[in-house]
């Protein structure tokens, strides 16, 4: 078990209901055993119909899902995180 300070308080915690579902991260894992996105199907001889558009389908219809939860507690929508730029992080000592 992992311990989880609740203490204090952000808006985001009303969708722990969604971002720790014990059944979500199971089907999340079972996916990725499945389809491994190391797995080279060249090397191994072993053909994976479609693997790409599983994966991004499978991302797509989270992220979907993950946005209407925010939107129906009247989260802000999710700002796009770009590599390419700078980011600034707080730093607690």
């Amino acid at each position: 078990m992992f311990p989880a300070n609740y203490t204090v308080y952000t808006p985001e915690q009303v969708l722990t209901y969604f971002t720790e579902d014990v059944g979500l991260s199971t089907y999340y894992l079972y996916y990725y055993y499945n389809y491994p996105t190391f797995f080279n199907s060249t090397e191994y001889n072993v053909h994976f119909d479609r693997r790409g558009e599983l994966f991004y389908y499978t991302k797509q219809q989270l992220f979907a899902r993950y946005v209407l939860e925010r939107l129906s507690h009247d989260l802000p929508e999710v700002q796009p995180f770009h590599y390419d730029k700078p980011f600034q992080v707080r730093v607690r000592l």
